[in-house]
């Protein structure tokens, strides 16, 4: 279930990751934007789920997903877990893969000087997006589902105390933001 510390948590951490662009010198986000390998990354961890998950895994994790597992006996809390875990292991393992795969035919073409510090860029985003998909998606969904409902991790916690650190951060982001739209 979406609350209001998950929406604030994930727009800030969008905000700090673009940040983090937007003060690295030369880089715009266009560099970080590789559709092939977002594909890849993306169908091939959908593959590997196809081949190693369950149907009822995909069921109970998809139910976890939408919120509706909250009220879940321990058997779909262990299945869901189990599909989030692979999931999350296929993302990191094809994102290696497509990483490996494209700095083989990199240094394959190693002719021209001026093209491997944009191809040795362009083969380690694969990389990047299986760690985005794995600890982004796939990791707070598994620390969802192993939680106990009921328990003190499951409280809803009090917004104010989630709300005034991250308007802090996101008013400190703002003067980085306004430079990255107009760079």
């Amino acid at each position: 279930m979406i609350t209001l510390s998950r929406l604030l948590g994930a727009i800030t951490l969008v905000a700090l990751v673009l940040g983090m662009i937007a003060v690295c010198p030369g880089v715009t986000l266009g560099t970080f934007v590789d559709f092939p390998s977002v594909a890849f990354v993306v169908f091939a961890t959908g593959c590997l789920l196809l081949v190693g998950a369950h149907r009822e895994d995909w069921a109970n994790a998809c139910r976890l997903a939408m919120g509706a597992a909250r009220s879940a006996d321990d058997v779909s809390r262990r299945s869901a877990c189990r599909f989030l875990t692979l999931g999350s292991r296929a993302a990191i393992s094809t994102g290696t893969v497509a990483y490996l795969v494209q700095l083989a035919a990199m240094l394959g073409k190693m002719d021209d000087p001026a093209a491997i510090g944009p191809g040795v860029a362009v083969a380690m985003l694969p990389l990047l997006y299986g760690i985005v998909l794995s600890e982004f998606v796939f990791a707070p969904l598994l620390s969802w589902a192993t939680s106990v409902p009921g328990s003190e991790d499951d409280v809803q916690r009090d917004p104010g105390k989630v709300l005034l650190p991250l308007l802090v951060v996101a008013l400190t982001l703002v003067p980085t933001f306004l430079g990255l739209l107009t760079a």
